[in-house]
């Protein structure tokens, strides 16, 4: 399979059938558990195929990846917007909901999941048993976040069962990239999708959500292209694009759109029946 961006051919050797379901192609590598100076936290150190990655034990967090040297994640770490101290940069999953829900499921923006810290680290994933996922709901789950990096891209599993008996609830998780704009801007291109999207360094504090076949093609100016790929982009994959500073672009592959939390737009996650989301992040450098 070719991928063509930013006027480079890149041979991946993989082929339509190995996109979203990652675990045909991906393959999983050993890192070393380190205590990080930079973020004083836990973190798995993955380094194969020309890829530096590093995955904290809070939240199953990447806190760094880079590829050949590029760094294509903004620094993960202490910001100050609008006078208040925030936490921006790598790339966390948000568990069990994208963005903001309803009050009645007692859940922050992005869920809780981003500040729990895992109870293991093994290899190249992060171990969570905790109540505390679901908010006000409080059942009883396992989470397991799982990094692999094959070729040009790197990919993040998140697995996760209900540990009560009959129960089963409705889960919107996602992924949330900061991707490193050195130019302060973007393009956006949606498969299917006549109109492109371009993020000039002028956007701040904006949102917005879109559907469209196929994947999404972030496309950095003075970085190079990514490629969005996700287990849930059939027929249509959702994606939110947002951001407050021009250092940075978030651009989000959800399961569905962040007012649908808890409805059959949902995945149903039931007793006995593990769900796992996908998220595939193909680099091709400038």
């Amino acid at each position: 399979m070719v991928f063509v961006g930013c006027q480079k051919r890149v041979e991946t050797g993989l082929t339509t059938a190995d996109f979203p379901i990652a675990r045909q192609y991906v393959s999983f590598c050993s890192g070393n558990s380190i205590k990080s100076k930079q973020h004083k936290e836990i973190v798995v150190i993955i380094e194969r195929d020309g890829h530096h990655v590093e995955l904290s034990k809070l939240g199953g967090t990447i806190t760094e990846w880079s590829y050949r040297g590029a760094e294509i994640l903004f620094p993960r770490g202490e910001v100050v917007r609008r006078g208040e101290k925030k936490i921006r940069g790598g790339m966390h999953a948000c568990f069990p909901n994208f963005g903001p829900v309803a009050k009645e499921f007692g859940l922050p923006q992005h869920g809780p999941f981003c500040e729990i810290e895992g109870v293991e680290t093994n290899g190249d994933s992060v171990v969570f048993n905790n109540n505390s996922v679901w908010g006000l709901v409080g059942e009883s789950c396992q989470v397991i976040t799982r990094v692999a990096v094959s070729g040009q891209a790197i990919t993040y599993l998140l697995t996760t069962n209900l540990k009560s008996p009959g129960k089963s609830l409705r889960i919107n998780p996602g992924i949330h990239p900061y991707f490193r704009t050195p130019q302060g801007a973007a393009r956006i291109v949606l498969r299917g999708e006549k109109p492109m999207f371009v993020v000039g360094s002028q956007m701040e504090a904006a949102t917005r959500s879109f559907t469209a076949p196929g994947p999404a093609t972030v496309e950095i100016f003075g970085l190079g292209t990514v490629e969005i790929y996700s287990s849930f982009d059939r027929p249509k994959q959702k994606i939110v694009i947002w951001r407050d500073s021009a250092d940075y672009i978030c651009v989000s592959p959800v399961i569905a759109l962040p007012e649908f939390y808890g409805t059959n737009k949902c995945p149903e996650l039931r007793y006995g029946c593990a769900l796992e989301a996908v998220w595939t992040f193909l680099f091709i450098p400038e």
